[in-house]
């Protein structure tokens, strides 16, 4: 919830976005009392992060730009792909959704 607050803080001027006002103090408790609650609604939080956290991350940081530089890289004609970095991006690709597996399995 702090980076959460940071964010909102640092993204504009006033009342809210001021910290140690009471408006901004109301906000902080109003968010806290909020996240309180959520956590108490939902059956196991700490799985259900686990899971989401397991699958995003692999994706984000591994298959998406993968992803990304092939169909880029195909689309506007760019020099072939020596093999040696294919093999490494394979390799990548394979350790990740070992991590993938086991992110899974252990949530």
């Amino acid at each position: 919830s702090l980076s959460l607050i940071r964010l909102v803080e640092a993204s504009g001027q006033g009342r809210l976005f001021t910290p140690g006002t009471a408006f901004n103090t109301v906000a902080r408790a109003v968010l806290v009392l909020l996240l309180t609650m959520v956590s108490h609604i939902l059956p196991h939080p700490t799985e259900i992060i686990g899971l989401v956290t397991s699958v995003f991350g692999c994706l984000v940081n591994v298959f998406l730009p993968a992803f990304f530089f092939y169909s880029g890289h195909s689309k506007l004609g760019g020099e072939c792909v020596p093999t040696w970095r294919k093999a490494v991006h394979v390799g990548v690709c394979v350790v990740t959704i070992f991590v993938l597996i086991f992110g899974f399995r252990g949530s």
